[in-house]
């Protein structure tokens, strides 16, 4: 059994909480509604439109990055107007600084030679530029 805030309002729940449980065939039954659950295939669509970031290689567009280095994975997602970046490589001697150029250029869309980097190079905040 889970609980599911975002069920709630669509259950009509007054507690604020939809408790939901799997039933057989992929299907989610909660308060006598049945909501079908999202699929791997439906998760490996979301996670690749995370990762496109094609709409913002804008020539002439600043990008606000947010970078967590030493991180488990490589990642790269739109948060609230920031571009948030997880590398797993050590800020040292600007590898971090260039495995985030490689990362956000791929999910750009663009050649890495496009990004240059206009402020933050020893920071977490950076503000890149696309030429």
């Amino acid at each position: 059994i889970q609980q599911q805030p975002g069920l709630s309002r669509a259950l009509g729940d007054p507690f604020g909480y939809a408790l939901i449980w799997p039933v057989a065939g992929g299907r989610v039954k909660g308060a006598g509604v049945n909501v079908q659950a999202p699929t791997r295939a439906d998760t490996r669509q979301t996670a690749l439109a995370k990762n496109n970031l094609s709409h913002l290689a804008v020539p002439g567009a600043e990008l606000r990055v947010r970078v967590t280095p030493r991180a488990s994975r490589n990642e790269v997602w739109l948060e609230e107007g920031v571009i948030r970046v997880l590398v797993t490589t050590v800020p040292e001697d600007g590898r971090a600084n260039a495995a985030v150029v490689a990362l956000l250029a791929k999910a750009l869309g663009v050649a890495i030679s496009r990004l240059d980097l206009r402020r933050g190079a020893a920071a977490r905040d950076k503000v890149f530029v696309l030429s």
